[in-house]
């Protein structure tokens, strides 16, 4: 009976979950199963004999069946949250060949951390051997680096220094063969001249490496937003308000993170849908 219920409980939770953010059609598919998982478990209640013999369900299932089933499913509804990355946590966006990365990008969001610890934990990243970018914290040092072709080598350092406990906008641009420049709530405050990002093989995610397990951010990330160039000063500056429709020239993808919508979650432009793996989502403040 105790498998029944996990199945149920779950069934019932991606049920909710999914009916909250799908299309009509998707939401009258999801309402059947919905229903048909209901009726199973109101047949189990019903006709299912409790005992005490061996092979019997035990006295009381069909209270827990009834009491975790419901309670699992009316607690998974769309309410604002923050999604908290750890170890295990990671907000895959998919292959990076599917980014195109190489010439120029801009990546930006907000982020607040929890705990420093020793050793390098990624923000985002896309690494592999040789190649792909990473922006990542060492200890209270924010990084920013890429793999750079021309020199077969990873190019880029360390940016500034970070608070546990603080709300921080950032941003990473980069433009082939010119510079690599990072900002901080709107500053700039590194630039680097770079050659041509080296292409990877590993796909793009946050909160940790998809290349070393080891390098997970312990923090929380908001307003995720790539563009498809390298924005200028003045337009960092203005992203920082982070108000954006999904419709902006150059914008690729826009994450909001707002609303706890489930595992799958699909950018504001409609263009990409991001997988979330273990992420806790704490309550809005």
């Amino acid at each position: 009976m105790k498998t029944i219920v996990k199945r149920l409980a779950l069934m019932l939770c991606c049920a909710g979950l999914f009916l909250a953010s799908c299309s009509d059609d998707e939401a009258s598919d999801a309402q059947r199963t919905l229903m048909e998982v209901i009726r199973e478990a109101e047949t189990l209640v019903a006709e299912v004999e409790e005992g005490t013999s061996e092979g019997d369900i035990a006295p009381g299932s069909k209270k827990i069946l009834q009491a975790e089933a419901i309670a699992a499913f009316n607690a998974n509804i769309v309410k604002p949250g923050i999604p908290h990355f750890a170890l295990g946590s990671k907000m895959n966006l998919g292959a990076s060949s599917g980014w195109g990365l190489e010439d120029a990008f801009t990546v930006e969001m907000r982020v607040r951390f929890s705990e420093f610890a020793p050793g390098d934990q990624c923000i985002v990243s896309n690494e592999s051997g040789a190649g792909g970018f990473m922006v990542r914290n060492n200890a209270d040092q924010l990084q920013f680096y890429i793999y750079d072709a021309d020199i077969n080598n990873w190019n880029g350092g360390g940016c500034c220094t970070i608070e546990l406990g603080t709300w921080y906008h950032i941003a990473a641009t980069y433009a082939a063969g010119d510079k690599m420049v990072f900002y901080l709530d709107g500053k700039q405050v590194s630039s680097v001249s770079c050659g041509t990002l080296a292409a990877s093989a590993s796909d793009l995610q946050l909160g940790t490496s998809p290349y070393y397990s080891d390098r997970y951010m312990r923090g929380d990330i908001q307003h995720v937003s790539i563009w498809e160039d390298a924005r200028t000063a003045d337009e960092v500056a203005s992203d920082v308000e982070c108000s954006f429709t999904g419709t902006e020239e150059g914008l690729t993808a826009y994450w909001p993170l707002t609303l706890n919508v489930g595992t799958e979650i699909t950018d504001e432009t409609g263009s990409y849908v991001a997988a979330m793996t273990d992420v806790a989502w704490l309550d809005a403040e």
